[in-house]
């Protein structure tokens, strides 16, 4: 593919019914060395089917509380360190909620980063889940970062570009200078709609490039990704 990562919005399955044909394409994409970064979808009208390496459900499970306490569940995971060191005051400021409609009945497959809790409810750890596919990196998370970016919580925003560089520290992966990895082309125009091909072809010509960057003490990080079919 020509994107190192590939971002599905939020309710993109909900929304969008020709996901579902290709659910198999980002799977592979995974496997061949992708980053995929799904966000949260409803538990209730779906109508594309969720590309899942390994099981899991939606439930209505969120977190409403965004002053209580986050446990990080294992700090020297990459998604908690590389880029952006994460701590507990990464999880302070953020508005409104921590996240919403996380995953439930999660295959062992799955890794876990965080246990976040409501007051008087058990910890629940499925806010963000991920594995390692083939030689790729697949997350799903359920954490709220569309509140959380455009409001510019900094935690956030570190934590976001940590999920989008996850499998860059995972493993190394030959860079051309636009920013993307080097792997199969075709890949890319497999992903893409038959009715949306030649059309985006020519968008794709202009070169228009994504980036997030976050900097602290000095240091700037810096990322490219594509949203939804780039």
């Amino acid at each position: 593919s020509n994107f190192s990562t590939i971002i599905t919005g939020v309710r993109a399955f909900n929304t969008e019914k020709w996901l579902t044909d290709y659910k198999d394409s980002l799977l592979k994409y995974v496997e061949r060395g992708g980053n995929l970064l799904i966000q949260y979808n409803t538990s209730s009208g779906l109508i594309a089917e969720i590309p899942k390496p390994f099981p899991f459900k939606i439930s209505r499970d969120r977190i409403t509380e965004e002053e209580s306490e986050a446990i990080i569940l294992d700090s020297n995971s990459s998604i908690m360190s590389y880029p952006n060191k994460i701590g507990k005051n990464d999880f302070k400021n953020w508005i409104q909620e921590y996240g919403l409609y996380f995953p439930s009945d999660v295959d062992t497959n799955y890794h876990k980063i965080l246990s976040l809790h409501d007051t008087g409810e058990s910890p629940n750890e499925n806010s963000t889940i991920f594995c390692k596919y083939g030689k790729g990196k697949y997350v799903y998370t359920g954490l709220s970062f569309f509140r959380e970016l455009p409001a510019g919580v900094p935690g956030a925003t570190k934590l976001f570009v940590n999920l989008i560089e996850d499998n860059i520290a995972q493993m190394e992966i030959k860079r051309i200078p636009n920013g993307h990895d080097s792997g199969d082309k075709s890949l890319n125009n497999e992903l893409i709609p038959e009715d949306k091909k030649k059309k985006r072809k020519t968008k794709n010509k202009k070169g228009t490039k994504n980036e997030l960057r976050y900097s602290e003490n000095g240091n700037t990080s810096t990322s490219s990704w594509c949203f939804g079919w780039c």
